[in-house]
């Protein structure tokens, strides 16, 4: 951040006088711009100055086009300059936009994030130990690997009408017969009826036990 607002004091046009007061003006609003872009990086924090120092210049282009429009040709270089210095702010802010919009959808992954994290670690402390007189940098143990997801439950099968039909009429083969013969369960059944799937498996199933139904029911 001590870098980052070394570049805007050096790159941000003058104020409009040379009063101390407005310097420390102009730099609390540089700063303040930086800010509501909400750089959550390094890479993040140096896009939002580059476009808070092109703006200015692109602003301050257009104030020097004013104050010289009596001189077309100051007056058109100042508009072509004007005009560069928006492009490459519009240009720093729609990068900066996009690599924000690439965290926040790693963030919201745990895994992505801790790795993420672990690698600039790594990379800061190996460029920071080849600085003059540093000493060597003790990096940290990669993140653990997540968990294996848990499986999904298992749908249960579909039930088969016909082979449950067969069963029912195993089990109970004169009920069988007679919900076969009659189109359904009679009204004065003295048993419960079979599920309804099955029931209809039972009066219009064409395999052979079912069909067998129709010789015990003769």
């Amino acid at each position: 951040y001590w870098q980052v607002v070394q570049y805007l004091r050096t790159s941000l046009p003058p104020p409009a006088t040379d009063a101390p007061e407005d310097l420390a003006r102009r730099d609390r609003a540089a700063i303040a711009e930086v800010a509501s872009l909400l750089p959550g990086t390094a890479a993040e924090a140096t896009l939002a100055a580059q476009y808070v120092a092109a703006n200015a210049q692109a602003m301050d282009a257009l104030r020097e086009l004013r104050a010289h429009a009596a001189d077309p040709s100051f007056a058109m270089k100042c508009n072509a300059q004007s005009a560069s210095m928006m492009r490459q702010a519009r240009g720093a802010i729609g990068t900066l936009q996009r690599m924000q919009d690439r965290r926040r959808k790693m963030e919201a992954n745990a895994a992505a994030a801790s790795q993420a994290v672990w690698a600039e670690h790594c990379a800061a402390g190996l460029m920071m130990q080849e600085l003059p007189g540093a000493a060597p940098v003790e990096l940290p143990e990669p993140p653990a690997a997540p968990p294996p997801p848990e499986p999904e439950p298992a749908e249960p099968p579909a039930p088969d009408p016909v082979a449950e039909a067969e069963l029912y009429a195993a089990m109970y083969p004169d009920r069988a017969a007679l919900i076969r013969r009659h189109g359904g369960v009679p009204k004065d059944a003295r048993f419960g009826p079979p599920e309804p799937y099955v029931e209809r498996a039972l009066v219009h199933g064409r395999s052979p036990a079912l069909l067998a139904l129709d010789r015990r029911a003769g």
